[in-house]
């Protein structure tokens, strides 16, 4: 996605589904270009960038998703990205307190929990 957004394009379905690896070479597959002209590509690429972290949480293991931001941010010059994943995150405090209730923690799904997971890191960043 890096190599992507530096050629000033975007993937449009980011998931890490979307992407194969084989003989050592990462791929991206089934791109998307359906957005309306009156978008900026910035915003579509940080749209690109939050659903590959969402994504992440698909694959139900401990990610260090600030190590993932610090080297998107570094390596495609994107400064600010982690401060505006922070201000996305902080606005579903709420949701967040209600998993960490002990009356209901023990309800939720791995998926819920590996979301939660990300979102809190967001929120610390």
């Amino acid at each position: 996605m890096i190599k992507i957004h530096n050629n000033n394009e975007y993937h449009g379905g980011p998931q890490v589904k979307n992407y194969t690896f084989k003989n050592g070479v990462v791929s991206a597959i089934d791109f998307e270009d359906s957005f309306d002209k009156n978008f900026k590509l910035e915003d579509i690429q940080f749209r690109d960038f939050v659903l590959f972290l969402f994504s992440l949480t698909e694959l139900k293991k401990d990610i260090d998703y600030k190590e993932i931001i610090d080297i998107y941010m570094k390596e495609t010059k994107k400064e600010g990205i982690d401060k505006e994943l922070k201000s996305i995150a902080l606005k579903l405090k709420f949701l967040t307190k209600i998993i960490e209730n002990k009356l209901f923690y023990n309800l939720f799904f791995d998926d819920v929990i590996n979301t939660y997971k990300l979102v809190k890191t967001l929120q610390k960043l």
